[in-house]
């Protein structure tokens, strides 16, 4: 079906987007084509192209767009806290926590970097470049006065624990509870939310010299 002559161009793409994230939740990058984007959109391929140049872009604009924002908008949070050891020693531990819950709320934007990353495919790359790199020299310039840590240490620190909450945090359910050795789901969520603010801590060298533990 083409794409009708008096469509409103905001409803038209918010269309496009929404098929796209259908596929993408239910088949992963792999079912995101243009063409089965245009089937369950009910629009042509053509309509597609319209709006998008290609399947990277639209990949992008349905997993990762979203998740840049909202990760933007965590990271202004976080940073209005910062501005003394014990509001740093706060903010990390909250920081932390909401981290981990977001990375369980962003599973599937999580598993279209990592397989972005592994095939050398560019997706979202400029995003990516604008947000984490800006967001690691800030943040390292400002915890580094209420720490004994340089920037530059506080920069591999941040990128490691970014890493480390991002991988528990795209754990399915039943590996957490394996991991705490519970059978009970928010257990293992609220354990492993607790080890992860004291990694944070540790790694940030806010942690008064105790090592985490689950």
């Amino acid at each position: 079906m083409a794409r009708p002559s008096n469509a409103n161009s905001f409803e038209t793409q918010e269309r496009i987007v929404s098929a796209a994230r259908e596929l993408l939740a239910e088949d992963g990058p792999e079912g995101v084509s243009v063409r089965r984007v245009a089937s369950r959109a009910g629009l042509s391929v053509g309509a597609i192209r319209h709006y998008f140049a290609s399947q990277e872009e639209l990949l992008v604009e349905a997993g990762l767009t979203k998740y840049y924002d909202q990760l933007d908008d965590f990271r202004r949070q976080f940073f209005k806290q910062l501005c003394s050891r014990e509001s740093a020693t706060v903010a990390v531990s909250t920081a932390a926590s909401a981290a981990f819950h977001f990375c369980r709320s962003q599973t599937t934007a999580l598993e279209l970097r990592a397989r972005a990353t592994t095939t050398g495919r560019h997706l979202g790359d400029r995003r990516e470049a604008t947000s984490r790199l800006p967001f690691l020299r800030e943040f390292a310039q400002k915890l580094s006065p209420f720490t004994e840590r340089s920037p530059e240490e506080l920069r591999f620190a941040a990128q490691s624990l970014i890493f480390l909450i991002a991988r528990f945090g795209f754990l399915e359910d039943a590996a957490l509870l394996d991991l705490v050795d519970s059978d009970d789901p928010a257990e293992a969520v609220r354990r492993t939310e607790a080890h992860l603010r004291g990694c944070a801590l540790w790694l940030l060298g806010l942690d008064d010299g105790e090592e985490p533990h689950l």
